[in-house]
């Protein structure tokens, strides 16, 4: 069924309220008014403050504190209110958590020895002594360094290709083979190919704006050429980013969001024309990201992008999920607690001061991953301390829950955060299972950041076939920079082996956990 428009919404009520007024009933008008009234105003609130407020979600240590302390007060003053008894003494306040102290400035770091250095060597001016009139000479240096930095430049690549003879002329002239391009026969070498990849998908400048950049440096290149060179790139690299993608469906632990995008209509190019379709993110064991474009958020995609998928699956509560989770071998659903908490951070911020309680608790949670990430334990040490740290923290806050619920309005934000955090209960408390769970799928939101800061700047993609190149050159790009390369070096190189015929057989070798540099002669 459609879902019905904000104007036919808007005009059903407006026919009540008239058949109220009609009718008499002043009684049931001022309450259907106020009612609407009170939505309107709420989802307003929501509107203002997700565009104009700031987009982090984090919570001001002391705002939760004093959350804390005026609800403390609250609840005593309506007990005492309840037994009509004598003021009591305000109870104690929740001790404030001390701020770790910031140790002292470490000193400016070094900067790297593979920089090149130019010297500039400095005299003083007075060149004699002025006490006995003979010439200085020097005992000692003082050296300082300065971070300069000067404009990346253009090169030209002449191939001198030999042609060899024999002296009787009977033979044919023999020449050298050509050496490999990203392009056959075509002008930019791999490192071009690579740099103007990752300018777009990593640094996030558009094609336009990167050919104003090349012509200021005196190379003239129409931004419809660099897009026929990104289209090569991803041709080559498509069966490298379907490997990673086989690679992240077989981890241990796979996280999963998505993200929207918006695509030009063909025959339109001022962008008017667009949909709105979605790009897909899938993290294996943090290590590995594939991406994959959808023209819509129909769960048959994520459903077909899965396929075979057997083990965890951390998510966000997509309902597009529900057909994997039924399947009989499939997927085990996880929570996410970044999503959780985001409900009750949004109930604080629209002034119910009882969801500070549930954000207390959720961050002593936290605060519990953090003393593990710091000592650096393993998965099986990890679960264990969560089954001694975390377990009675959920107990409590599945207590608070079941109370709370009793007195929050469903359509509230309080009660919106109830339900969320409680129909999806086990799925949350599920990384109690396996020290290799995360708490939350914070590895595939911050592989999605980029995506949605790169659509501020080349806000559409040009077409369902160049949103499914851009699926392919993330996968790449990302996953590279999750294993710590340098991405320009690596994208290099991959681009220049395979364009030399770097056979398929051996593909898992140019794979981010397994690539090493190396010219593209070593090839077969």
């Amino acid at each position: 069924m459609a879902r019905r428009s904000a104007a036919d919404r808007l005009e059903t009520i407006e026919e009540h309220l008239r058949g109220l007024s009609e009718q008499g009933d002043s009684e049931q008008l001022l309450k259907v008014a106020l009612s609407v009234i009170g939505k309107l105003s709420t989802r307003l609130d929501a509107l203002l403050r997700d565009r104009y407020s700031p987009k982090s979600e984090k919570l001001d240590p002391a705002q939760l504190q004093l959350a804390l302390v005026e609800l403390a007060r609250e609840l005593d003053a309506a007990e005492r209110d309840a037994a009509a008894e004598t003021a009591t003494e305000t109870p104690d306040e929740p001790a404030v958590r001390p701020k770790p102290q910031r140790d002292s400035h470490p000193g400016r770091r070094a900067l790297p020895a593979e920089l090149p250095r130019e010297e500039i060597r400095l005299r003083p001016e007075q060149t004699d002594c002025t006490e006995c009139g003979k010439e200085l000479h020097t005992i000692r240096e003082e050296r300082t360094e300065m971070l300069e930095w000067v404009p990346g430049h253009f090169k030209v690549i002449v191939e001198i290709r030999e042609v060899t003879a024999c002296s009787c002329g009977q033979s044919v002239p023999v020449t050298a083979c050509a050496g490999p391009r990203v392009i056959e026969a075509g002008l930019p070498g791999p490192g071009l190919v690579a740099h103007l990849v990752i300018s777009k998908y990593r640094d996030h400048s558009p094609v336009e704006r990167q050919a104003k950049i090349y012509k200021r440096h005196g190379v003239d290149i129409s931004p419809k050429t660099m897009i026929g060179w990104i289209e090569a790139a991803a041709w080559l690299l498509g069966p490298l980013a379907r490997a990673i993608h086989e690679r992240v469906l077989k981890a241990h632990v796979l996280q999963a969001d998505d993200t929207h995008i918006l695509v030009l209509q063909p025959g339109d190019e001022k962008g008017k024309g667009t949909s709105r379709g979605r790009i897909w993110a899938f993290v294996g064991d943090t290590r590995l990201v594939s991406y994959a474009y959808a023209p819509n958020w129909k769960g048959e995609h994520p459903a077909k992008l899965l396929k075979g998928r057997t083990g965890w699956l951390q998510g966000d509560g997509y309902a597009g999920y529900k057909a994997l989770y039924a399947l009989e071998g499939g997927p085990v659903e996880v929570g996410c607690w970044m999503h959780g908490r985001r409900y009750f951070k949004q109930a604080l911020d629209f002034g119910d001061r009882r969801a500070a309680e549930a954000l207390e608790v959720i961050a002593e949670m936290y605060q519990v991953e953090r003393v593990s990430k710091d000592l650096g334990e393993d998965s099986e040490q990890r679960r264990a301390r969560r089954e001694r740290d975390t377990r009675p923290l959920l107990e409590k806050l599945g207590k608070w829950l079941a109370d709370t619920s009793k007195s929050a309005p469903p359509r509230s934000s309080l009660g919106k955060a109830l339900f969320y955090v409680g129909h999806r209960w086990t799925a949350l408390t599920r990384f109690l299972e396996d020290g290799a769970l995360e708490i939350d799928n914070g590895a595939v939101e911050r592989a999605i950041r980029g995506i949605a800061i790169g659509r501020r700047n080349w806000l559409f993609a040009g077409s369902d076939a160049g949103a499914e190149r851009a699926a392919t050159l993330y996968t790449v790009i990302e996953s590279a920079v999750l294993h710590g390369h340098e991405p320009w070096a690596y994208l290099s190189d991959v681009l220049i082996k395979l364009a030399a015929g770097w056979p398929l057989r051996r593909l898992g070798e140019l794979l981010p956990d397994r690539w090493t540099p190396g010219p593209a002669t070593a090839s077969p």
